[in-house]
């Protein structure tokens, strides 16, 4: 991501910084819906440490690096 928010030189490997960071948003914001069962903010398994912190910490700190990569992404040229 730092090649993407322009924190050096990227050269010729641009696209390539820019790609991975739109792939990045893609598994963040994923992980962050999850798989509708065991993890995410939409599973239905309650009652269990993990899906306590996954709904308190995980899921909402997924979203937010996923915002935060899209910020990236969409960023200047």
């Amino acid at each position: 991501m730092c090649g993407g928010a322009n924190l050096f030189n990227a050269g010729s490997f641009a696209g390539a910084f820019r790609f991975g960071t739109w792939c990045l948003l893609g598994v963040f914001l994923l992980r962050s819906v999850g798989n509708l069962k065991t993890f995410g903010f939409f599973k239905s398994v309650q009652g269990t440490q993990f899906a306590y912190w996954d709904t308190h910490l995980y899921s909402p700190l997924c979203l937010a690096l996923a915002v935060l990569a899209g910020v990236v992404a969409i960023g200047r040229d």
